[in-house]
Parts: structure tokens; C-alpha cells; sequence
């Protein structure tokens, strides 16, 4: 009798609901037994437990690899849900980039006290957050954490309130139960985490061919860590890569539709007022010219309103006298100490950027991944582009790619300008620029990724797809030990 699974007599559907809910509890399981044995020392009937049911996960994502080996986005869903809840449980609350500042937020948004953040002692700073496992165990035991409460004074002006809309729900709600606060942190991470998979999988979807490489892209780890965290970037990443998704979509329409032209100004209305570091995405319709011109006359048109650009922000550049970005401003009216030090600044930081974005460091840049599994996602990224399981067509021609480059180099360099001040300020460096992450060049880098794909028949039917998915769940695996020796627990002392 063959296993139903397999045979698909239960409906697809269902499948993956049923290894979504079995993914998150197999995942608070597993993190539960390795609390109580880093607070216990010693094994108790748990970790058993939490070993069979990983065993019984394993088992069903090999077995549901059969019935969706051809479908990217279902296939996303299956490593995304476990890998999602993994980093979300695993890697502790506060140990993301700003994270604390966000929670603190969060947990204000419905009720601030006079413009100062009212939270959980216990939460009220770095300091004080658990930063090893027993810690997390004991602060999980307490039984009254919003008895005492603190002041956090640190205001990210820069991110909106609808940012923190679905984690302040959730804390709202757990703390009318009386639900644990450094529980609730956890749920919070796990629903964002599965927000960002419900974005994800409508884009795997709507995209019309890359799908592959999207796949890919979107299981990067450094993304997957900061979808599961209370960091506001969760919602303006996932609105960013929707907004590049659904452009491309689009883009690629034989008829466009008054639908389809109000969804992108939604997007790109959501990109701005979440993200707007990223504004000049919002560029991107003028390759909607192509549609009504001639390539020659494009080009003439894009070098016009370049040369226009250029001159309107070289006059903001020499009239504006304020105190946003002043240092920025500064470095921009001497040429020769602009170009200086942006050269400067990628000859050194371009090779530290690139480990950021494949996720050589998490945490709080503190958690070191295992250099195979690094160097092994990114050559899976790399190697989809040219080959995979389908019949993919040139999304840009020659003209859109130089100006999808442009684009995203002048939006780049913008970026890095933001961090002038701070590494005055902060880092005491003037020779060069830090503190951008690389985190900050997902729905560049997806861009720039769709520019290189190259299109081609189609070669297998899935194998390419299963392959990649399973390779990229060895990488998670053999990463945990490390993240779990951050925190104190090492399953493989030296």
C-alpha cells in the first residue's frame, strides 16, 4: 500500500498546513529540551523526544519533496517554516542588530506614557536580556514579568508605527492573558517569521520565471534571521522585495492591467513610507518607456532625466544647510573627498559586505557560521542563475540592465552616506564610511540577481529545485551548532 503522501490522496493543501503547524512545534520542542538541558545539566526525557520528532520532520520534507519537486514556491515553504522558527527560537531575543530598540517599540506602540517606552524590566536593555540559554530558561520560569516595568529612552525615528503593528497585537493580547513577556518576544519573532513566508511564497508565485534563483534568494540566511525578529526591517524587507517582485511581473505583462498598475503604486507607496532609503526603487516604471519608444529614443530619455537628477541634486546638495545627514551633505560639496573616500570605502568594506549578506556573521555580527555552509549558499545562489528547471526569458535588455545597475549603484552609495555621521561619531573613522550591513542589500541584490539570469530551455523537470532545497538544508543544519555554542550550549566541544 503506498504512503498517502506520496499517492496524493490528502490535498496539497492540507499537506502543507499539516507541516507548517508539525515545523513550529517540532521547532519549540527541540528548543524547549535544549533550555532545560542547558539549565539542568544533565538529560532528562525531552531531548529524546525532541530528537524523534526531528526525525519525523526530516522524514516528512523528504517525503513531501516528492509530491512538490517542481514547484519552487510550496518547496520554499517547507525549509522556510522549520528554518524560520529555528532562527526565531534558537537565536535569543535581543541578539538581532537593533533588535532591543525594536522590542522596546513594540511593546510601547499601544501604550506610551508621555513619548517614553514603558517595558518589562527584564527587557529593558542589552544588559539585562538573557544572553545564554540557562539565562532564557530561568526568565521563561518567572512567573510575573510586567509587574515592574522600565523607561527606554532610545527612539528610532526612521521606522514607522505600522512597522511594529503585528508584534504590538500580539504583545497586547499576551499581556492581557498574562502570558510570560519573554514568551510573548518568541511569539512575536514566529509571526513575523511566518508573515514573511506567506509574502514570500505569493512571490515565488507571482514571479514569471527565476523562480529558482528567487528560491534561493529568499532562504539567505541573513534575510531568515531578520524576518524572525522584531526588527521593523522584517515588514519594510518583505514590502521592498514584493515591490522589485511585482515590478518584474509587470514588466514582463504583454497588457497591463488597472489592477495590476494599482497594486505597484500601493507597493511602492508602502516601500516609501517603510523604507525610504530605498525610494529611488521607486524609479524603476520609467522602463515602462520602452513600451512607447524606441530603444535609441529610451536612451536619449534616461540620459536626459539623469543629467536632470544630477543637476537637481547637486543644487539641494549646495543650498541645503540643515541638520539632516549634515555630514553627508559636508563630504558632497567637495568632489575630491567624496570620490576619495568612496573609493576608499568600497576597496575595503566591499569583501566584508559580501560575508554579511551570505550570513558569515549573525546575531548581533557575533555568531559565526560554518565556512562551508557560507560559501556553499552563496555558489548555490550563483549557480541557479544559469541553471535550473526552467524555461526562464530575458527579463531586461541591454539598455534596462544599465539602468537597473545605475539605479541600484546610486542608491547604494546613498545608503552609504546615511552612515557618515555615524562613523564620524561613533566608529571615530574619517578616511572611509561603516556601519552599513549586508543586510541592507536585499531587494538590490535581487535586482541584480534577475539582471544575471540568464535564460535558456528548460533541463530536468525538478531535479535542479530538489537538489538546491535539500543542499540548502544541510547548510542549516550543519549551522546550528553554531548558533547554539553562542549561546551556550556546544554539541561538539573542542
Amino acid at each position: 500500500m503506498s504512503c498517502p503522501v506520496c499517492s496524493h490522496d490528502v490535498p496539497r493543501g492540507w499537506l502543507l498546513l499539516a507541516y507548517s503547524a508539525l515545523s513550529v512545534i517540532v521547532m519549540s520542542v527541540a528548543f524547549w529540551s535544549v533550555l532545560d538541558y542547558a539549565a539542568n545539566a544533565s538529560v532528562s526525557a525531552l531531548q529524546p523526544l525532541a530528537l524523534v520528532l526531528l526525525f519525523l520532520l526530516g522524514w516528512f520534507f523528504f517525503r513531501l519533496c516528492r509530491v512538490f519537486s517542481s514547484d519552487a514556491a510550496s518547496m520554499f515553504l517547507l525549509i522556510a517554516v522549520p528554518a524560520v522558527s529555528a532562527f526565531g527560537l534558537f537565536i535569543l531575543p535581543g541578539w538581532v542588530p537593533d533588535e532591543q530598540v525594536h522590542l522596546a517599540q513594540a511593546f510601547s506602540l499601544f501604550g506610551r506614557h508621555d513619548g517614553a517606552w514603558r517595558i518589562p524590566s527584564a527587557l529593558a536593555s542589552e544588559d539585562v536580556m538573557p544572553g545564554t540559554y540557562r539565562d532564557a530558561y530561568r526568565l521563561l520560569a518567572q512567573s510575573d514579568t510586567w509587574g515592574s516595568l522600565s523607561t527606554f529612552s532610545r527612539y528610532l525615528s526612521s521606522y514607522y508605527d505600522h512597522l511594529y503593528a503585528l508584534p504590538a497585537l500580539i504583545v497586547t493580547v499576551c499581556r492581557s492573558l498574562g502570558v510570560n513577556a519573554y514568551l510573548a518576544c518568541f511569539a512575536c519573532r514566529i509571526a513575523n517569521g511566518l508573515l514573511f513566508i506567506a509574502c514570500g511564497y505569493w512571490m515565488i508565485r507571482v514571479m514569471p520565471f527565476g523562480k529558482t534563483a528567487l528560491f534561493v534568494f529568499l532562504l539567505n540566511p541573513m534575510l531568515v534571521q531578520q524576518e524572525a525578529s522584531f526588527s521593523a526591517d522584517c515588514v519594510a524587507n518583505i514590502v521592498s522585495l514584493a515591490f522589485v517582485v511585482y515590478f518584474i511581473a509587470v514588466f514582463c505583462s504583454k497588457a497591463i492591467s488597472r489592477r495590476q498598475v494599482l497594486v505597484l503604486i500601493a507597493l511602492g507607496v508602502l516601500v516609501l513610507v517603510s523604507k525610504y532609503m530605498f525610494a529611488p526603487l521607486l524609479l524603476l516604471p520609467l522602463l515602462f518607456l520602452k513600451r512607447r519608444f524606441d530603444g535609441r529614443t529610451c536612451l536619449k530619455i534616461y540620459i536626459g532625466l539623469f543629467a536632470l537628477m544630477m543637476l537637481m541634486a547637486g543644487a539641494v546638495v549646495i543650498l541645503y544647510h540643515g541638520s539632516f545627514m549634515a555630514d553627508a551633505f559636508e563630504l558632497m560639496r567637495s568632489p575630491k573627498a567624496f570620490l576619495r573616500i568612496m573609493l576608499n570605502t568600497f576597496y575595503i568594506m566591499v569583501p566584508t559586505w559580501m560575508r554579511w549578506y551570505f550570513g558569515s556573521n549573525l546575531g548581533r555580527l557575533s555568531i559565526g557560521l560554518w565556512e562551508p555552509a557560507l560559501w556553499a549558499y552563496a555558489a548555490m545562489q550563483f549557480v541557479v542563475l544559469f541553471y535550473n528547471d526552467e524555461d526562464n526569458e530575458r527579463v531586461f535588455d541591454t539598455i534596462d540592465k544599465v539602468v537597473v545597475c545605475v539605479l541600484c549603484f546610486v542608491n547604494f552609495v546613498l545608503i552609504i552616506l546615511t552612515m557618515r555621521g555615524w562613523t564620524l561619531t561613533v566608529d571615530k573613522v574619517s578616511d572611509y564610511i561603516m556601519g552599513v550591513q549586508g543586510r541592507y542589500l536585499f531587494p538590490l541584490g535581487l535586482l541584480l540577481l534577475m539582471c544575471v539570469l540568464r535564460p535558456h530551455k528548460k533541463m530536468s523537470q525538478g531535479g535542479v529545485l530538489v537538489t538546491v532545497a535539500c543542499l540548502i538544508v544541510a547548510c542549516y543544519v550543519m549551522n546550528m551548532p553554531c548558533i547554539l555554542a553562542s549561546f551556550g550550549v556546544a554539541l561538539f566541544p573542542l
